[in-house]
């Protein structure tokens, strides 16, 4: 596969079409049937709230992994000056209109 080929797909960063549709009606499930769950939860003994709540955690907070390189790459930015700084801005946007073309 050459190149050309390559970039003829999704614009970076764009949403699959297909799992933005996923999530939608999903989002619509829950919203319409939320109570009916709630009661389902009720009855669920402790050890299987506690799965359930545990399956349900990456959906709610970030992993850590993310969280600590989040945290790494904000250190190292910090640690720069402005004119470096304003070289890496300078950089990415030419960067950007190169792939934009």
């Amino acid at each position: 596969m050459d190149l050309e080929t390559k970039k003829r797909g999704r614009k970076q960063g764009s949403q699959n079409k297909i799992t933005l549709n996923l999530k939608q009606r999903l989002n619509l499930f829950i919203e319409r049937n939320f109570e009916g769950l709630q009661e389902q939860y009720d009855l669920l003994e402790a050890k299987d709230k506690l799965s359930f709540t545990v399956a349900l955690l990456p959906y709610l907070i970030p992993k850590l992994s993310a969280v600590a390189a989040s945290v790494e790459i904000e250190t190292k930015l910090q640690s720069l000056n402005e004119s470096q700084l304003n070289d890496m801005i300078n950089l990415i946007l030419e960067q950007n209109d190169d792939t934009a073309e």
